[in-house]
C-alpha cells in the first residue's frame, strides 16, 4: 500500500515494540479519553501506559503503530476470535492499586460493547495524533488490520464507534464497514454521559 506523506516524510506501519508504549499510551489517553478517563480518573495515563506495556509484551503482533519523523503518529490493535486474553489486570493493579484497577475494569466492561463470534476480528483502540489527522493514517491502520485479519482466516472485520463520531464513522464506511447494530446502553448514558455505540462490520469471506 502506498505511503502517506507528512511534513517529515513517509508514514511507515509496523508492529509495536516495547519502547513504543509511552507514546502509544499518551495517544490513547488523549484520543480515547471518553473510554479511559471515566475508568481510571486522574491516574488514566499511568494505567493506560501499564496496560499498553503488558499488551505489547503479551501480543506484539496484534498492535500496529504508524511512525513518521521518528515519532508515533497513530496506533491500532486487532483482536482475533480465539486469541487468549492477555493478563492486564495485574500490571494495571501494580501501577494504580487494586481498588482503582478493579473499579476501572468494571467501568470498561460497562462501556464496552464488543461482541465476537468465531471468525471475527475486532479493531480496538484506533487513535491518531491530533496534529496528524486527516492525512490518511487512520485509513492505513484500518487497511492493515483488514490485511492481518484476512491472513488469519477471519470472516468478518468488526469495530465499535460512538454514534456522535461522524468523521470516524465516515472513514470506516469508506473502508467498507457498515452499521449492523446499535447499542443505546442506558447505563453508559446514566453514569458517564456516553452516546450510543454503533457496531460496524465488514464481511471478508
Amino acid at each position: 500500500m502506498r505511503g502517506v506523506q507528512d511534513d517529515t516524510g513517509e508514514v511507515q506501519l509496523r508492529r509495536a515494540r516495547s519502547d513504543d508504549a509511552d507514546a502509544v499510551a499518551r495517544m490513547l489517553d488523549e484520543g480515547l479519553a471518553d473510554k479511559f478517563r471515566p475508568a481510571f480518573g486522574r491516574r488514566s495515563l499511568d494505567a493506560v501506559r501499564a496496560f499498553v506495556r503488558a499488551d505489547i509484551r503479551a501480543q506484539p503482533e496484534r498492535r500496529i503503530v504508524a511512525e513518521a519523523g521518528g515519532g508515533i503518529r497513530g496506533t491500532a490493535s486487532l483482536t482475533i476470535s480465539g486469541d487468549p486474553p492477555p493478563a492486564l489486570l495485574g500490571p494495571v493493579r501494580r501501577e494504580v492499586g487494586l481498588t482503582v484497577a478493579t473499579r476501572a475494569f468494571l467501568v470498561l466492561s460497562a462501556l464496552g460493547v464488543r461482541r465476537m463470534a468465531p471468525g471475527d476480528a475486532f479493531i480496538e483502540e484506533l487513535a491518531v495524533a491530533t496534529d496528524a489527522r486527516r492525512q490518511g493514517i487512520g485509513r492505513r491502520l484500518v487497511e492493515r488490520c483488514e490485511h492481518d485479519a484476512r491472513r488469519a482466516g477471519c470472516r468478518r472485520l468488526c469495530l465499535n464507534v460512538t454514534s456522535d463520531n461522524a468523521s470516524a464513522r465516515a472513514l470506516y464506511e469508506s473502508c467498507g464497514l457498515s452499521v449492523s447494530d446499535r447499542e443505546s446502553w442506558f447505563l453508559r448514558r446514566m453514569l458517564f454521559g456516553s452516546p450510543a455505540s454503533l457496531l460496524m462490520r465488514k464481511r471478508l469471506a
